[in-house]
């Protein structure tokens, strides 16, 4: 199946917080709407998004990269917006990804 991956936001995880846990290096975060991108999709005019997060640690001589995926979290572009948006204003990065999601669409 394929999925149609947009960029819906990009943060620096705050310095003070990463000291506070003992990180000292850069680690960016990256937030995705992804759409289901195939013919069932286009002929049934029923998009189902999902989110990808996926964070970078910049150590010294290496990049660290972890991601999570979720590919069917609502066919509500509206909803799935707001959801990534307290994402990024929260921080929040892909370990915990499932867990919130889960409990934000009780």
């Amino acid at each position: 199946m394929k999925h149609k991956r947009i960029l819906f936001g990009k943060i620096l995880l705050d310095e003070k917080l990463l000291m506070e846990n003992n990180i000292y290096h850069d680690v960016e975060v990256e937030y995705y709407k992804v759409k289901r991108n195939d013919e069932s999709a286009l002929i049934n005019r029923n998009e189902i998004y999902g989110i990808e997060i996926i964070k970078r640690d910049y150590l010294d001589k290496e990049i660290k990269v972890e991601n999570k995926f979720i590919e069917k979290v609502t066919n509500d572009e509206h909803i799935v917006d707001n959801i990534l948006e307290k994402l990024k204003n929260n921080e929040v990065t892909p370990v915990g990804l499932e867990y919130i999601i889960k409990d934000m669409l009780k």
